[in-house]
């Protein structure tokens, strides 16, 4: 069962207070990369600003290195969090320090918990000014503490967040099962035999449950979770358009503005003009 607006409410404001809790506690920032919209959902503007770093050693020069800060964090960190499914401590390549926690639910990696920033390993080639905002930046002195405190700050967020859901018994619910898995795979190359497979049914009569259920087909299912997450990035992060295509699902940047504007109305950069949080 899908939250109500209500209970939607409630539980982004239980998480939202959370998160603002441990940041003041361990005068921290926290960043969650929301890897299947999960938080997106919520729309709560405490968590929505959280979906990126906002720490002013990450905003320092972003707009030149977003590629590198990409490639560190949405990637590779990424690519470890899945791998070794515990925390751990993270240097990006700016010198950043940051404990990474990454968000398993019932053995699915949904997204990653950073904590940070502090003061890393010293980067050779570093401009001058990024080496002078790094050694401003604090020491971690108990990473483990850290952990297992952002350890159960994970568990309770999920547990807010998959317990109203009901997403342990979505078996039971045809039509929160599609969405759940909708949910977990739209970044990936999925197709209707994909869908067809969990439900443990034909492909034919998969079809004909979508329609039947949500008066649309399979794949304009998918185009809109993809959408509607592209839109959770434009508003809330400055990745590039094309990071963006990557990161929901689109083949290029090129197909990716094409079907955002033919669903929402305008180009992917007019919305986030219109719609970017500050």
């Amino acid at each position: 069962m899908a939250l109500s607006k209500h209970n939607a409410a409630t539980v982004a404001d239980r998480i939202a207070d959370l998160i603002e809790h441990i940041q003041d506690q361990f005068e921290i920032s926290l960043t969650i990369h929301d890897r299947f919209g999960i938080f997106i959902e919520l729309d709560h503007p405490v968590i929505m600003q959280r979906l990126a770093h906002q720490h002013p050693f990450c905003a320092f020069e972003r707009k030149i290195w977003n590629a590198n800060c990409v490639r560190d964090c949405q990637k590779r960190c990424g690519e470890l969090a899945q791998d070794k499914a515990a925390p751990f401590v993270f240097d990006c390549w700016k010198g950043g320090r940051q404990v990474v926690v990454p968000m398993i639910q019932d053995g699915v990696y949904v997204a990653t918990l950073f904590a940070g920033i502090f003061r890393g390993t010293m980067k050779k080639n570093l401009d001058r000014a990024i080496k002078d905002k790094q050694g401003e930046l604090p020491v971690l002195y108990d990473a483990e503490k850290l952990a297992t405190t952002l350890h159960f700050l994970v568990k309770g967020m999920l547990a807010e967040l998959f317990e109203h859901r009901e997403l342990a018994n979505a078996r039971g619910n045809r039509k929160e099962q599609i969405l759940h898995f909708l949910r977990l795979n739209a970044p990936r190359p999925i197709f209707l035999k994909d869908l067809a497979t969990e439900l443990c049914l034909s492909a034919s009569h998969t079809s004909h449950l979508v329609t039947e259920l949500f008066g649309r087909s399979f794949q304009t299912l998918l185009l809109q979770e993809r959408i509607r997450r592209a839109q959770g990035y434009l508003r809330t992060t400055e990745f590039s358009l094309a990071t963006i295509a990557e990161q929901t699902g689109f083949k290029s940047v090129y197909y990716f503005g094409r079907q955002f504007k033919q669903i929402v109305g305008m180009p992917p950069g007019k919305y986030r003009e219109a719609n970017q949080r500050v």
